[in-house]
């Protein structure tokens, strides 16, 4: 990508989208804001239950008969798979993106994929994303709407932002308000 090109990218998208994020984490940050919280036993317990379920194909497609809907999305977003430092060990995306390709594959029309990416891996993210939506046939990324004090707009991301720009992928941006 050229040094113009990287720029305008910035100036008209990642600028103004890491602005309102900054101004959405600003306010979560906040001591009184409601979301803002330690979980205590009982929610410790209901979050490590819905993880479990989500781990399992038969837990999926079951909540998808349960709750009376055609078809359910599954994704894993990075912060499920970093480390306490937020990396993530070599070759754990691609097996991921592997296995949810395979599970949608199995389950046509009941599940979808969206790739996991780690958006600050430079040239080897920007490929894997590449091969998630062209080989693995995965619909959409799911990023992490903050990285613990990284900008949008930081360097690094530009192999990912341009990535994402030329597959013309769909993205979406999973809300974390405890890792701000």
């Amino acid at each position: 990508m050229s040094l113009a090109t990287a720029k305008t990218l910035r100036e008209s998208t990642v600028i103004p989208l890491a602005k309102e994020i900054r101004r959405m984490a600003d306010s979560i940050n906040d001591p009184a804001h409601p979301e803002k919280k330690d979980f205590n036993a009982e929610e410790q317990a209901t979050w490590e239950k819905i993880n479990a379920n989500l781990q399992s194909p038969g837990a999926l497609l079951a909540s998808v008969e349960s709750a009376g809907i055609t078809a359910r999305v599954i994704n894993t977003p990075t912060a499920f798979i970093e480390d306490a430092d937020g990396n993530v060990p070599p070759g754990t995306i691609q097996r991921i993106n592997d296995q949810l390709a395979d599970i949608v594959a199995r389950n046509p029309g009941k599940l979808y994929g969206f790739a996991t990416v780690d958006t600050f891996g430079g040239e080897a993210s920007a490929r894997e994303l590449t091969r998630a939506v062209k080989e693995l046939g995965l619909k959409c990324i799911t990023i992490n709407g903050n990285w613990v004090g990284k900008n949008w707009d930081s360097i690094e991301l530009f192999p990912f932002w341009k990535t994402v720009h030329d597959l013309g992928a769909t993205l979406i941006v999973h809300h974390n308000p405890f890792a701000c």
